[in-house]
């Protein structure tokens, strides 16, 4: 589902803002677009600025296809909080993917809510690749 080079590029803004958490979106085509973290407390939490959100839709003239964000500390296991936004993006009509890339251990994982329950349709394990 993720590209290989896809993956390393993820490790590494997550790698690079941790302690806090990397936050972003992908566009059609398997393109990151990472964002500012403007939660109020960034290393336990992800938000996304809408307006940034809405300027990379018009701008690339593409919504996105899934939100991305990290797990610092933690593996990439889908949290409460992340599973209350799939509520919010599916109750707006948005069917989006959430991305987690989990730094401890190293893991992705794609998650997208299907009925009533929060489904991992893909996870990799960083074993296999390669450092950039």
């Amino acid at each position: 589902m993720l590209s290989a080079d896809l993956c390393r590029l993820l490790y590494q803004e997550a790698d690079r803002l941790a302690p806090e958490e990397m936050c972003g979106v992908l566009l059609p085509g398997g393109i990151f677009v990472g964002m500012k973290n403007v939660a109020d407390n960034p290393d336990r939490a992800f938000q996304i600025d809408p307006e940034e959100f809405r300027a990379v839709a018009i701008l690339r003239g593409a919504l996105p296809c899934a939100i991305v964000h990290s797990h610092p500390g933690e593996r990439s296991n889908a949290s409460a909080t992340d599973c209350q936004l799939m509520d919010a993006l599916q109750k707006h009509g948005h069917d989006l993917y959430m991305v987690i890339v989990g730094l401890n251990p190293r893991t992705i994982r794609v998650y997208q809510k299907q009925g009533e329950h929060y489904t991992c349709l893909w996870h990799k394990e960083e074993c296999g690749l390669s450092e950039v």
